[in-house]
Order: structure tokens, then C-alpha cells, then sequence
């Protein structure tokens, strides 16, 4: 077995470049929607936020990011209207950022992009094509060292080099 397929591309690129196509799908369908446009970047605060308020420090070392890089993207999301910051209170010196009602309505329109997405899959993909292709990524992602991190919601930003 080769590690290319017959037009050049390697799975571990198909890989990362469907991830990407996927998260432009869901921008997409965000941009359709009224929602402002997303960054890729911020789509993980997004994935954080879900869980509950967090406050930049946590957000920060989830992402790996630097508090700065962190706190910006939070900026951002608040500027289009999707976070907010609040008193946190378990400690006076903290806020907490939480989603806004727009941050969860673009967060049930992106859901249910994804949804659909996966809906359309499944109809022109066999039980057996889909089992194989979860078991291929999942024995890719643990190769790569990330399996751990999906398990565990970790849903950190690529390190950098």
C-alpha cells in the first residue's frame, strides 16, 4: 500500500483538508444566515464556549494560544455581537466570556450545518464505507498523537512548529 492515492494526494492532507472545507461549510451557512463571518480561529472558542462561561486564562491554555492571542479572538466575537464578558462569581478580579443569544443562535445554525452535512453523507455512503473511513481517521489521529486531546474535548489550536 502506497501512501498516495492515484492523483497524488496523501490521506493524512485529504484529512486536514476536509477539516477545513467542513469548517467553511459551517461559515457559510453562518454568512447565510446573518452571522457575521467566523475565522476558523474562532470556531474553537466557539467549540469551548458551548461547554459553559470561561474566562480568558482558560480559553488561553485550552487553545494553547497566548492570553493576548485569546483575549483577541474574544474581542472580535464581541464586536460582532456573539460574547460577552461577565462578572465571574467565583472571583471579583475575573470575568467570565459567555456566548450572547447570537452566539448561540449561530451556534445551533452551525450544528445544524453540520448535521446536514453528515446526513448527506450517510445517504450516499454505506454503513460499512462509513465504519471504515471513522476507523482510518480515528487510527490516523491516534498515530498523530491527538486522540487523547478529541477524547478529552481538548479542542486546542494546532502548536506551533
Amino acid at each position: 500500500m502506497t501512501d498516495s492515492s492515484d492523483d497524488g494526494t496523501d490521506l493524512a492532507l485529504t484529512v486536514v483538508l476536509a477539516g477545513l472545507a467542513i469548517a467553511d461549510h459551517l461559515r457559510d451557512a453562518l454568512i447565510a444566515s446573518g452571522i457575521v463571518e467566523i475565522r476558523f480561529s474562532q470556531l474553537f472558542v466557539f467549540a469551548r464556549l458551548e461547554r459553559g462561561p470561561a474566562t480568558i486564562g482558560d480559553i488561553a491554555r485550552e487553545m494553547r494560544f497566548s492570553h493576548q492571542a485569546a483575549s483577541t479572538l474574544v474581542n472580535q466575537l464581541e464586536d460582532a455581537g456573539l460574547a460577552r464578558r461577565v462578572p465571574n462569581p467565583d472571583d471579583g478580579r475575573s470575568r467570565l466570556v459567555e456566548l450572547t443569544a447570537d452566539g448561540m443562535r449561530a451556534l445551533r445554525i452551525g450544528k445544524a450545518s453540520r448535521d446536514d452535512l453528515l446526513r448527506r453523507l450517510r445517504a450516499q455512503s454505506s454503513d460499512g464505507e462509513l465504519a471504515t473511513a471513522s476507523a482510518v481517521v480515528a487510527s490516523l489521529l491516534q498515530l498523530a498523537g491527538g486522540a487523547d486531546a478529541v477524547r478529552m474535548r481538548d479542542l486546542g489550536f494546532p502548536r506551533p512548529g
